[in-house]
């Protein structure tokens, strides 16, 4: 994901891509915990998306 695309979305956007994603990196960890898990670069490519949107989040709410 680009940041420059993140920072024209609303708040409300923001949360709902926020969820998706944290959905998607809770069945990453339960894969990983049951010994499926063979692809550790969508677990830190998520993590890195995760960190990109905390980050717009929380860019908006100093900004207002």
């Amino acid at each position: 994901m680009k940041a420059q695309l993140l920072k024209h979305k609303t708040k409300e956007e923001l949360i709902v891509i926020l969820n998706g994603l944290l959905r998607e990196r809770l069945k990453y960890n339960i894969c990983r915990a049951t010994g499926e898990f063979t692809k550790f670069h969508l677990f830190s490519k998520t993590s890195k998306n995760i960190a990109k949107i905390c980050t717009v989040i929380n860019e908006k709410k100093k900004s207002n």
